[in-house]
Protein backbone atom coordinates (compact mmCIF):
# COMPACT_ATOMS: atom_id res chain seq x y z
CA UNK A 1 0.00 0.00 0.00
CA UNK A 2 1.42 3.36 -1.05
CA UNK A 3 -1.02 5.55 0.94
CA UNK A 4 -1.74 7.66 -2.12
CA UNK A 5 -5.04 8.78 -0.56
CA UNK A 6 -3.99 8.71 3.07
CA UNK A 7 -6.43 10.62 5.26
CA UNK A 8 -8.72 11.69 2.41
CA UNK A 9 -12.51 11.36 2.72
CA UNK A 10 -14.15 9.77 -0.31
CA UNK A 11 -17.72 9.08 -1.41
CA UNK A 12 -18.27 6.42 -4.08
CA UNK A 13 -21.70 6.04 -5.64
CA UNK A 14 -22.72 2.71 -7.11
CA UNK A 15 -20.07 1.05 -5.00
CA UNK A 16 -21.46 -2.43 -4.50
CA UNK A 17 -20.43 -4.01 -7.81
CA UNK A 18 -18.21 -3.70 -10.86
CA UNK A 19 -16.13 -0.55 -11.25
CA UNK A 20 -17.57 0.99 -8.09
CA UNK A 21 -16.69 -2.00 -5.94
CA UNK A 22 -13.15 -2.13 -7.32
CA UNK A 23 -12.76 1.58 -6.61
CA UNK A 24 -14.00 1.29 -3.03
CA UNK A 25 -11.44 -1.43 -2.35
CA UNK A 26 -8.56 0.42 -4.01
CA UNK A 27 -9.34 3.77 -2.36
CA UNK A 28 -9.54 2.08 1.05
CA UNK A 29 -6.29 0.18 0.47
CA UNK A 30 -4.63 3.48 -0.43
CA UNK A 31 -5.57 5.01 2.91
CA UNK A 32 -8.85 6.83 2.21
CA UNK A 33 -11.82 6.84 4.55
CA UNK A 34 -14.55 5.63 2.19
CA UNK A 35 -18.31 6.01 2.35
CA UNK A 36 -19.93 4.06 -0.45
CA UNK A 37 -23.49 3.56 -1.51
CA UNK A 38 -25.67 1.38 -3.70
CA UNK A 39 -28.98 -0.44 -3.79
CA UNK A 40 -27.59 -3.93 -3.17
CA UNK A 41 -27.57 -4.05 0.61
CA UNK A 42 -26.20 -7.57 1.04
CA UNK A 43 -23.30 -6.90 -1.32
CA UNK A 44 -22.60 -3.57 0.36
CA UNK A 45 -22.55 -4.95 3.87
CA UNK A 46 -20.37 -7.87 2.74
CA UNK A 47 -17.80 -5.53 1.20
CA UNK A 48 -17.87 -3.29 4.25
CA UNK A 49 -17.13 -6.27 6.51
CA UNK A 50 -14.37 -7.56 4.22
CA UNK A 51 -12.56 -4.23 4.24
CA UNK A 52 -13.10 -3.51 7.92
CA UNK A 53 -11.70 -6.95 8.78
CA UNK A 54 -8.63 -5.88 6.81
CA UNK A 55 -8.30 -2.76 8.94
CA UNK A 56 -9.82 -0.27 6.49
CA UNK A 57 -12.17 2.55 7.45
CA UNK A 58 -15.22 2.08 5.23
CA UNK A 59 -18.94 2.61 5.68
CA UNK A 60 -21.74 1.32 3.50
CA UNK A 61 -24.82 3.56 3.37
CA UNK A 62 -27.61 2.03 1.34
CA UNK A 63 -28.91 4.46 -1.25
CA UNK A 64 -30.89 4.61 -4.46
CA UNK A 65 -29.55 7.59 -6.38
CA UNK A 66 -32.87 7.99 -8.17
CA UNK A 67 -34.07 9.34 -4.82
CA UNK A 68 -33.06 12.82 -3.70
CA UNK A 69 -33.37 11.96 -0.02
CA UNK A 70 -30.99 9.01 -0.37
CA UNK A 71 -28.30 11.18 -1.93
CA UNK A 72 -28.76 13.78 0.78
CA UNK A 73 -28.43 11.09 3.44
CA UNK A 74 -25.16 9.74 2.03
CA UNK A 75 -23.55 13.19 1.93
CA UNK A 76 -24.92 14.22 5.34
CA UNK A 77 -23.61 10.99 6.88
CA UNK A 78 -20.16 11.66 5.45
CA UNK A 79 -20.09 15.30 6.45
CA UNK A 80 -21.32 14.61 9.97
CA UNK A 81 -18.79 11.84 10.53
CA UNK A 82 -15.68 13.40 9.02
CA UNK A 83 -16.37 17.13 8.70
CA UNK A 84 -14.99 17.29 5.17
CA UNK A 85 -15.31 15.61 1.77
CA UNK A 86 -12.24 15.37 -0.47
CA UNK A 87 -13.36 13.02 -3.24
CA UNK A 88 -16.66 12.30 -4.95
CA UNK A 89 -16.86 9.52 -7.50
CA UNK A 90 -20.13 9.58 -9.43
CA UNK A 91 -20.48 6.03 -10.69
CA UNK A 92 -24.14 4.99 -10.35
CA UNK A 93 -25.60 4.44 -13.81
CA UNK A 94 -26.94 2.12 -16.45
CA UNK A 95 -29.15 1.88 -19.50
CA UNK A 96 -31.20 -0.34 -21.79
CA UNK A 97 -31.02 -1.13 -25.48
CA UNK A 98 -33.95 -0.30 -27.73
CA UNK A 99 -34.93 0.92 -31.18
CA UNK A 100 -35.47 4.67 -30.94
CA UNK A 101 -38.78 4.58 -32.82
CA UNK A 102 -40.13 2.14 -30.23
CA UNK A 103 -38.83 4.08 -27.21
CA UNK A 104 -40.98 4.16 -24.08
CA UNK A 105 -40.18 7.47 -22.34
CA UNK A 106 -41.13 6.16 -18.91
CA UNK A 107 -38.92 3.06 -19.22
CA UNK A 108 -36.12 3.80 -21.67
CA UNK A 109 -35.53 7.52 -21.14
CA UNK A 110 -36.59 9.12 -17.86
CA UNK A 111 -35.04 6.75 -15.27
CA UNK A 112 -31.70 6.63 -17.10
CA UNK A 113 -31.39 10.38 -17.51
CA UNK A 114 -32.27 10.72 -13.84
CA UNK A 115 -29.66 8.17 -12.77
CA UNK A 116 -26.88 8.90 -15.25
CA UNK A 117 -27.16 12.71 -15.29
CA UNK A 118 -29.42 14.10 -12.56
CA UNK A 119 -27.73 12.11 -9.79
CA UNK A 120 -24.31 13.40 -10.89
CA UNK A 121 -25.59 16.98 -10.82
CA UNK A 122 -27.21 16.58 -7.42
CA UNK A 123 -24.31 14.77 -5.75
CA UNK A 124 -21.95 17.48 -6.97
CA UNK A 125 -24.31 20.17 -5.66
CA UNK A 126 -24.28 18.49 -2.24
CA UNK A 127 -20.50 18.07 -1.90
CA UNK A 128 -19.40 21.36 -3.46
CA UNK A 129 -20.06 23.47 -0.31
CA UNK A 130 -17.64 21.24 1.64
CA UNK A 131 -15.01 21.46 -1.09
CA UNK A 132 -15.43 25.21 -1.52
CA UNK A 133 -14.98 25.79 2.21
CA UNK A 134 -11.84 23.66 2.41
CA UNK A 135 -10.63 25.05 -0.94
CA UNK A 136 -9.90 21.63 -2.42
CA UNK A 137 -11.59 18.57 -3.85
CA UNK A 138 -11.73 16.07 -6.68
CA UNK A 139 -14.94 15.07 -8.45
CA UNK A 140 -14.70 12.07 -10.76
CA UNK A 141 -17.55 11.28 -13.14
CA UNK A 142 -17.79 7.88 -14.78
CA UNK A 143 -18.74 8.47 -18.40
CA UNK A 144 -18.30 5.93 -21.24
CA UNK A 145 -16.62 5.44 -24.58
CA UNK A 146 -20.21 5.62 -25.84
CA UNK A 147 -20.06 9.35 -25.05
CA UNK A 148 -17.67 9.91 -27.96
CA UNK A 149 -18.72 7.15 -30.38
CA UNK A 150 -22.23 6.40 -31.59
CA UNK A 151 -23.81 3.13 -30.50
CA UNK A 152 -26.77 1.45 -32.20
CA UNK A 153 -29.74 0.90 -29.88
CA UNK A 154 -28.02 2.90 -27.11
CA UNK A 155 -29.11 6.43 -28.02
CA UNK A 156 -30.20 7.36 -24.51
CA UNK A 157 -27.15 5.84 -22.83
CA UNK A 158 -24.80 7.62 -25.24
CA UNK A 159 -26.68 10.90 -24.82
CA UNK A 160 -26.51 10.73 -21.02
CA UNK A 161 -22.79 10.06 -21.10
CA UNK A 162 -22.25 12.90 -23.54
CA UNK A 163 -24.07 15.10 -21.04
CA UNK A 164 -21.71 13.88 -18.32
CA UNK A 165 -18.73 15.05 -20.38
CA UNK A 166 -20.12 18.58 -20.77
CA UNK A 167 -21.15 18.64 -17.11
CA UNK A 168 -17.58 17.74 -16.20
CA UNK A 169 -16.08 20.54 -18.28
CA UNK A 170 -18.56 23.09 -16.94
CA UNK A 171 -17.92 22.20 -13.29
CA UNK A 172 -14.19 22.49 -13.99
CA UNK A 173 -14.62 25.97 -15.43
CA UNK A 174 -16.85 27.19 -12.62
CA UNK A 175 -15.08 25.77 -9.57
CA UNK A 176 -11.40 25.62 -10.49
CA UNK A 177 -10.99 28.94 -8.64
CA UNK A 178 -11.73 26.99 -5.45
CA UNK A 179 -9.00 24.45 -6.27
CA UNK A 180 -11.71 21.89 -7.08
CA UNK A 181 -10.96 19.52 -9.93
CA UNK A 182 -13.64 17.73 -11.96
CA UNK A 183 -12.65 15.03 -14.43
CA UNK A 184 -14.39 12.19 -16.26
CA UNK A 185 -13.34 8.64 -17.03
CA UNK A 186 -14.75 6.92 -20.11
CA UNK A 187 -14.36 3.15 -19.83
CA UNK A 188 -14.71 0.91 -22.82
CA UNK A 189 -16.12 -2.59 -22.53
CA UNK A 190 -15.45 -3.73 -18.97
CA UNK A 191 -15.98 -7.11 -17.35
CA UNK A 192 -18.64 -6.44 -14.77
CA UNK A 193 -21.72 -8.44 -13.84
CA UNK A 194 -23.37 -7.21 -17.04
CA UNK A 195 -20.80 -8.81 -19.35
CA UNK A 196 -20.27 -12.57 -19.28
CA UNK A 197 -16.78 -13.62 -20.32
CA UNK A 198 -16.73 -15.70 -23.48
CA UNK A 199 -20.31 -14.83 -24.37
CA UNK A 200 -21.33 -13.71 -27.84
CA UNK A 201 -21.75 -10.18 -26.51
CA UNK A 202 -18.18 -10.35 -25.18
CA UNK A 203 -16.81 -11.50 -28.53
CA UNK A 204 -18.67 -8.84 -30.49
CA UNK A 205 -17.59 -6.10 -28.10
CA UNK A 206 -13.94 -7.15 -28.08
CA UNK A 207 -13.87 -7.31 -31.89
CA UNK A 208 -13.75 -3.48 -32.06
CA UNK A 209 -11.10 -3.04 -29.36
CA UNK A 210 -7.54 -2.75 -30.71
CA UNK A 211 -6.12 -4.35 -27.55
CA UNK A 212 -8.35 -7.37 -28.18
CA UNK A 213 -9.86 -7.65 -24.71
CA UNK A 214 -12.16 -5.96 -22.26
CA UNK A 215 -11.01 -4.09 -19.17
CA UNK A 216 -10.96 -5.42 -15.65
CA UNK A 217 -12.83 -3.21 -13.17
CA UNK A 218 -9.56 -2.65 -11.32
CA UNK A 219 -8.05 -1.02 -14.41
CA UNK A 220 -10.75 1.64 -14.32
CA UNK A 221 -10.32 1.99 -10.56
CA UNK A 222 -6.62 2.79 -10.98
CA UNK A 223 -7.53 5.62 -13.34
CA UNK A 224 -9.90 6.94 -10.67
CA UNK A 225 -7.15 6.62 -8.07
CA UNK A 226 -4.85 8.81 -10.15
CA UNK A 227 -7.52 11.47 -10.62
CA UNK A 228 -8.38 11.39 -6.92
CA UNK A 229 -4.78 11.70 -5.78
CA UNK A 230 -2.45 14.65 -5.36
CA UNK A 231 -0.37 13.33 -8.27
CA UNK A 232 -2.46 15.23 -10.81
CA UNK A 233 -3.29 18.51 -9.13
CA UNK A 234 -3.11 20.40 -12.45
CA UNK A 235 -5.37 18.01 -14.38
CA UNK A 236 -8.86 19.44 -14.62
CA UNK A 237 -11.79 19.06 -16.99
CA UNK A 238 -10.51 16.07 -18.96
CA UNK A 239 -12.31 12.99 -20.22
CA UNK A 240 -9.85 10.14 -19.70
CA UNK A 241 -10.54 7.32 -22.18
CA UNK A 242 -9.77 3.92 -20.65
CA UNK A 243 -10.96 1.84 -23.56
CA UNK A 244 -8.09 -0.18 -25.00
CA UNK A 245 -8.05 2.13 -28.02
CA UNK A 246 -11.69 1.61 -28.98
CA UNK A 247 -12.39 5.31 -29.56
CA UNK A 248 -9.59 5.46 -32.14
CA UNK A 249 -12.04 3.99 -34.63
CA UNK A 250 -12.91 0.59 -36.14
CA UNK A 251 -10.14 -1.94 -36.55
CA UNK A 252 -9.07 -2.12 -40.19
CA UNK A 253 -7.14 -4.99 -41.75
CA UNK A 254 -3.47 -4.30 -42.29
CA UNK A 255 -2.46 -3.69 -45.86
CA UNK A 256 -0.35 -6.45 -47.34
Amino acid sequence: MADRLKGKIAIVGGGTSGIGRATVKLFAEEGAHVVFSGRRENEGLSLEKELRDAGRDVHFVRGDFLKTEDMEHVVAFTGDKYGRIDILMNNAGGGTKFDLHNMDLAVDYEPWFNLNVRSYFYMAKLVLPYMMEQHSGSIINISSVSSVTGSPKKTVYSATKGAVNMFTESVCCEYAKYNIRCNAISPGMTYTGLMERGSMADKVSVSVVPMGRGAEPEEIAYAALFLASDECTYINGINMLVDGGQACGPIRPEKI
